[in-house]
């Protein structure tokens, strides 16, 4: 461009037109000139070739996609994933094998209000050191707590078959009585508290209600079980239950078994505990024809923690007191 100009001038000068005239007429000289100079000012005005695009910033590369427009190769994040759990359902997050808890023990036999708490619920398993998992459900216009508990794989390899528990972690809850449902089927009716009480609740543990398929069965609304022996057992590591048999039990199922356990106050016997055990059977309203049928039963209900040498008096509905003493290994029924 600067060379065109150059030369221009160079044309245009006097000296130079009036040589060059001499050859070759003087109009198509000027006329040559005044072309280059205007074909090198043209050149100057146009704009850089877009198909080299620089490193200019404001020039967009046709090659990076509009971040306004969304990408269909990317899902969008606002959409749900109907292949994962809604956050609201009882088993949301949850990977193991669903395994249905049989029981808990309470530090104070009620659960406290308006705080988060957790429990430890056991499951109807066992293994040598077996893992699980536990979602809580909670909804508060029917006071109903929905709990879901898993059994995983056991990472551990013994003979040993060492309870299985799932730690549950619970919000804070209003006073009242609550109805605990497991896995999907009614277990228990419990008490939120609120501690207004100077005298604490004395520990207790709860058996679930026997899961049942027949829908107009009511597990939570049964009545007291007949019991004709009670057995007390437990394990080398002092974790006791008791048997309640009842000689006619027919089909009826297992409703909630509370057991509590109170500190002796009187000196009739050694140091020990008062144990009260509140067991209920409801009917199998789908088998209505199993009922008259007479057969022997016997249930396991859970203990809380007890120490060993201890002499612990049990009262069941329809039995006289029986005592025992509490320690491993032990066996022994109020018929021996």
């Amino acid at each position: 461009m600067m060379f065109l100009r150059a030369v221009a001038r160079v044309v245009l000068h006097p000296a130079f037109m009036s040589r060059l005239c001499r050859f070759v007429p003087c109009a198509l000289t000027a006329l040559t000139a005044l072309a280059l100079a205007a074909c090198a000012d043209s050149r100057a005005a146009d704009p850089v070739d877009a198909g080299a695009p620089g490193p200019d910033a404001t020039v967009a590369d046709a090659a990076v996609p509009d971040a306004t427009v969304p990408d269909a190769t990317v899902p969008d994040a606002t959409v749900p994933d109907a292949a994962l759990p809604d956050a609201g359902s009882p088993d949301a997050g949850l990977f193991c094998p669903a395994s249905p808890a049989s029981g808990v023990c309470l530090e104070s036999g009620l659960l406290p209000a308006r705080r988060p708490f957790e429990l430890d619920l056991q499951l109807d398993a066992c293994g040598c050191c077996p893992g699980s998992e536990c979602a809580v459900d909670v909804a508060p216009a029917s006071r109903t707590l929905r709990v879901t508990t898993t059994l995983c794989a056991d990472p551990c390899d013994c003979a040993a078959c060492n309870p299985a528990f799932a730690r549950c972690a619970f919000p804070a809850l209003e006073p009242g009585t609550w109805t605990l449902e497991v896995n999907g089927e009614p277990a228990s009716r419990v008490e939120v508290d609120d501690g207004a009480s100077l005298v604490p609740a004395p520990p207790a543990c709860i058996d679930f209600a026997a899961v049942t398929t027949c829908e107009s069965a009511t597990p939570l609304d049964g009545t007291p079980q007949r019991v004709t022996d009670v057995c007390a057992a437990s394990d080398f590591a002092m974790r006791h239950t008791l048997r309640l048999v009842d000689a006619c039990g027919g089909c009826t199922l297992e409703g909630p078994c509370v057991v509590t356990v109170e500190p002796r106050l009187t000196d009739d016997l050694p140091p020990g505990n008062e144990i009260r055990v509140r067991a209920s059977r409801y009917e199998n309203a789908c088998m209505p024809g199993c009922l008259a049928v007479c057969m022997n039963t016997t249930r396991t209900c859970l203990l809380p923690p007890l120490v060993e040498g201890e002499t612990q008096r049990v009262y069941v509905e329809g039995l006289p007191p029986f005592t025992f003493v509490s320690g491993a290994n032990v066996s022994s029924c109020a018929s021996d």
